[in-house]
């Protein structure tokens, strides 16, 4: 059947047929012959190594499963992977990347809570370690520390308010 390899942002679709002992595995990319390789091997999902034959060599392989896919490991080499079927990975492709937010020069809640204290102030220095506030959050108090030296821009929370989940409680001069 037609499956697809993913191996970080790259692609590689294979064809796999089921022979005696094994696959015969054809790479469908440019750059790879279109005969196929042959795969013999009794391994069985789960097992954390493979030993087999693959196009004629004997190859052994560590397996170790990641929460998507699984990584391998050969020789000092390590390449993680996944396997999906060709129609997923061209549903894949169409998925929007997930943006990643700089939140360096934000203090957030990390959790829902009542912000009991605020121990700065808009134009204040503060250096790595110093307290910035204190929530109460399940009847415990929760000291927030500046997690590097900076100055305060603005207190966007007072004492008193109770606080959502990355709600901003300070942000910080870029």
């Amino acid at each position: 059947g037609a499956w697809t390899v993913v191996m970080g942002k790259k692609n590689i679709p294979i064809m796999v047929d089921v022979i005696e002992g094994g696959f015969d595995v054809t790479i469908s990319q440019r750059g790879f012959p279109k005969t196929p390789i042959s795969v013999s091997s009794d391994w069985q999902l789960g097992e954390s190594l493979f030993k087999g034959v693959v196009g004629g060599t004997d190859v052994t392989l560590q397996v170790e499963r990641l929460a998507v896919g699984y990584r391998l490991l050969h020789a000092g080499s390590q390449a993680d992977v996944r396997v999906v079927g060709a129609r997923s990975a061209e549903l894949m492709a169409l998925m929007p990347k997930k943006r990643t937010v700089d939140t360096s020069k934000l203090l957030l809640a990390p959790m829902p809570g009542l912000l009991l204290s605020m121990s700065v102030k808009a134009g204040q220095s503060v250096k790595a370690g110093e307290e910035l506030a204190v929530i109460e959050a399940m009847k415990m108090e929760n000291v927030l520390r500046a997690q590097q030296d900076g100055i305060i821009a603005e207190v966007k929370a007072q004492v008193g308010d109770s606080l959502a989940v990355d709600q901003v409680i300070v942000t910080f001069v870029k």
